[in-house]
């Protein structure tokens, strides 16, 4: 069905590059200095120094996660269950008339 619908497509003008732009893979941009590249290090590998605040929150939700797990798979209460039904009896269906 959707193979005889032909596909409708714009003309596409042809894309030249320009001359004054560098070959894709190559760049024109200076090689970083060893200051630059010490400071780079320095963000990116400074260890991560969490907030002790953010920290007992994170542990605390956990915690009441946690519990509220455990008393929803564990409770016993019987209010999730429903009552069972008893079967119809049908007294038209082994009547012998």
């Amino acid at each position: 069905m959707i193979d005889d619908v032909p596909a409708i497509v714009p003309p596409s003008a042809a894309v030249t590059p320009s001359p004054e732009l560098p070959p894709p893979g190559e760049s024109s941009m200076p090689a970083p200095t060893a200051e630059q590249a010490q400071a780079a290090d320095h963000v990116f590998t400074a260890p991560a120094q969490p907030h002790p605040v953010a920290t007992m929150f994170g542990v605390l939700t956990s915690a009441i996660l946690l519990r509220d797990l455990a008393v929803e798979t564990f409770d016993t209460s019987g209010e999730d269950e429903e009552p069972e039904e008893k079967p119809n009896e049908d007294k038209d269906a082994d009547s012998a008339d």
